[in-house]
This record gives C-alpha cells, structure tokens and sequence, in this order.
C-alpha cells in the first residue's frame, strides 16, 4: 500500500480555500478581510464545480453554492452567528475535500503521471 501525499493542483486550491474559511472564524481579522476572502474562495469553489462536472453531480452543486453563497458582486448578508456557522462547515468540508478522491481516481493526474512516468 502506497501512500501519495502529493499535493495536486485542485487539492493545493481547497486547501487555501480552507485556510481562508478557517481563519475567518479566529475573528482576529480586520473588517477589510471578510470582503476580500470571499474573491478566493469563490474562484476556487466555481474551479473545483468544472473539475468535478462530468464525476459528481452532488459535488458540482455543492461547490456552485458556496460559489453563490460567497460570491462578491452580490453578497448574502446574515449575521454573524451563522457566518461563523457557514465558514466552519465551508471550511471543513473544502479541508475533506483534499483527502477524497472522486470515483476512486486522483483527481487531476493524467495515467502517466499518476503512475510516475512523467
């Protein structure tokens, strides 16, 4: 049994969309921090929606909705007892997310690369 840490691009994306998310919940961050981290993790939830289109439906919807949900041009206002609520669970689930491999494949590794032919 093999274990590959290897950090591909897409995982490398969730994990900075987690950081963020993560970060946002310490509430140690200026006001200027809550508008800006929705940019990121935004491109990187509509990102992660194309790479899982054609493998996960259920995937592709959920990372869509966090794409609308934290989207910057129109943003959802709540307070900020569920903000905290909505980053801990964004931010764990885009954490999992690195660890999980859709239909049992690496995710964005070509067969030669997965096999180390590259």
């Amino acid at each position: 049994m093999k274990i590959d840490f290897g950090m591909t691009r897409i995982k490398l994306s969730r994990l900075i969309a987690c950081g963020f998310l993560l970060l946002a919940i310490a509430n140690i961050m200026p006001y200027g921090y809550y508008s800006f981290f929705r940019i990121p993790v935004t491109i990187i939830s509509v990102i992660n929606a194309f790479h899982v289109f054609k493998k996960n439906k259920i995937l592709f919807i959920i990372f869509l909705v966090i794409a609308m949900l934290f989207n910057p041009l129109l943003p959802v206002h709540l307070n900020k007892e569920m903000w905290v609520i909505i980053d801990l669970i964004t931010g764990l689930f885009f954490g999992v997310m690195v660890f999980i491999k859709i239909n049992g494949k690496d995710e964005d590794r070509s067969p030669t690369k997965a096999a180390g032919k590259d």
